[in-house]
């Protein structure tokens, strides 16, 4: 614990002197009933969930006599949620999906999130819920933020390239104590009772800790939690010894465990609201954007309009006829704007090959080749019309189904050998998508007894159909 670098916060009370070596902080005149919050970071060797501290202060009253106060204290110091990223490059956007699970039992209240823009970058976000998102230890929530690039902002290594995203949520756990304490003291409603509620708010905290998963998610989804588990507590027991009420002959010990019981027999539940609170807890995390010196982008499109090949509502899935030849055309573009550490200042070649399953596609044409990628000692440049590819294919299906588009890999090519590394992605945009195959027949006489091969149907007849203007009459 870094204690030379404390600080005060929230607060208008003053060091004596600066802090020592040790944990010695001296302050000047406090006055009582006084709240001071002191801030120093701190490190840690191995991940731990809490560290531990104790405080030993020394102080004089103002009649001279002198005390020593020490306490033993756990500072939970693990993070209450867990963020998972996953990119996804575009030519003119990068999506950023980020996955928010919570690290405990507890389940989180996800208010709103924000991705902070950087000297390079700026975010996009859609339409945020109508209502918090609740996100439990098996359902994690899911925030797609869409990034671009800032127009005319060269990169360069003094740019700010991180950006940072502020989420805002409270821990379920944490509600539930708040909700219970307030409930009870106003139950209770005696002033007389002041000097008791640090005493009362942990030992019921204390106790709200022993709820089981399953009992906070119920809570979660019900908006309130029961109070039958604090019915059995031995009350008597936790506040024995601590006296009388001030300025009366009553025993503290007696009215307080009698007033709690009293509240939870006639409270069964507690309402938990689900209102923002004006200060909810908030989480900075840095997300660097990934440098990509080349995104390459290839796009199979069929020759051979899409009416043409199906007898059905345009926007429906190609159907076509095994054995059937598809021209089509590849095409390739490709963007520098992902790289921002400048790698784009030399020209670089790169392989493409075109390669499909051996009993799925038959394919033709210019099925591999190289492309030149010229570099830029400036801003990143990015293809146009006139630099991208456009590569003819012939494609013939070889069996019957639904059939994946034939892949496509892009290999960095230096001195003669393709380099195996990544250096490059590729957005292959029919990921996805699939051409229907079916038979050229256009009917089919089947047995239904168990002679065929296999003991299936045999196939007594089958018959061609037409063709007209490369599409298949039945």
């Amino acid at each position: 614990m870094l204690t030379l670098e404390a600080q005060v916060i929230d607060s208008d009370v003053k060091f004596a002197k600066k802090p020592e070596a040790g944990g010695i902080i001296y302050f000047n005149e406090i006055a009582a009933e006084s709240s001071i919050t002191l801030r120093f970071p701190y490190s840690v060797e191995h991940d731990i969930a809490d560290v531990s501290a104790k405080v030993d202060v020394a102080y004089t009253l103002e009649s001279g006599q002198q005390y020593t106060f020490a306490k033993s204290i756990i500072i939970p110091i693990s993070l209450a949620l867990g963020v998972n990223v996953q990119d996804v490059f575009k030519h003119n956007a990068l999506y950023s999906r980020f996955n928010v699970s919570t690290a405990s039992h507890s389940p989180l209240r996800l208010y709103k999130s924000e991705l902070m823009p950087s000297d390079l970058f700026e975010s996009e976000f859609g339409v945020p819920p109508a209502d918090t998102t609740m996100v439990f230890s098996r359902q994690p929530a899911t925030l797609l933020y869409r990034i671009k690039r800032k127009t005319n902002v060269r990169s360069s290594k003094r740019a700010a390239r991180t950006m940072y995203l502020k989420l805002y949520y409270n821990i379920l756990q944490t509600e539930i104590e708040e909700a219970l304490v307030k409930s009870i003291f106003d139950a209770l409603d005696d002033p007389s009772l002041a000097s008791f509620s640090k005493l009362i708010t942990s030992l019921v905290v204390r106790e709200a800790k022993s709820l089981q998963p399953i009992d906070l998610e119920r809570a979660a989804l019900l908006g309130a939690v029961p109070t039958a588990f604090l019915a059995d507590v031995p009350w008597d027991k936790y506040f024995a010894g601590i006296g009388r009420v001030p300025g009366t002959q009553v025993d503290a010990t007696e009215k307080i465990s009698t007033a709690i019981r009293k509240w939870q027999a006639s409270n069964p539940q507690v309402q938990i609201s689900a209102a923002q609170p004006d200060n909810p807890c908030t989480l900075l995390i840095p997300v660097e954007i990934p440098s990509l010196p080349i995104l390459h982008t290839a796009d199979i499109e069929l020759q051979t309009p899409v009416t043409e090949l199906m007898d059905q509502k345009p926007g429906a899935i190609p159907t076509v006829a095994v054995n059937q030849m598809l021209p089509a055309t590849l095409h390739l573009r490709w963007t520098q704007i992902w790289d921002t550490e400048m790698q784009h200042k030399k020209d670089v070649e790169y392989s493409y090959e075109v390669a499909a399953a051996g009993d799925t596609w038959l394919l033709g044409g210019r099925r591999k080749g190289h492309l030149v990628i010229p570099g830029s000692k400036k801003d990143p440049l990015s293809s146009t019309s006139d630099t991208e590819a456009e590569i003819p294919l012939i494609m013939i299906p070889l069996r019957e189904g639904w059939l994946p588009y034939p892949g496509i890999e892009i290999r960095e090519v230096k001195d003669g050998v393709e380099n195996q590394a990544q250096t490059c992605e590729v957005d292959f945009r029919n990921l996805g998508e699939s051409i229907r195959a079916v038979g050229e027949r256009k009917g089919v006489t089947v047995s239904l007894d168990a002679s065929g091969p296999g003991g299936g149907p045999l196939v007594l007849e089958s018959e061609e159909p037409k063709r007209e203007r490369g599409r298949i009459v039945a």
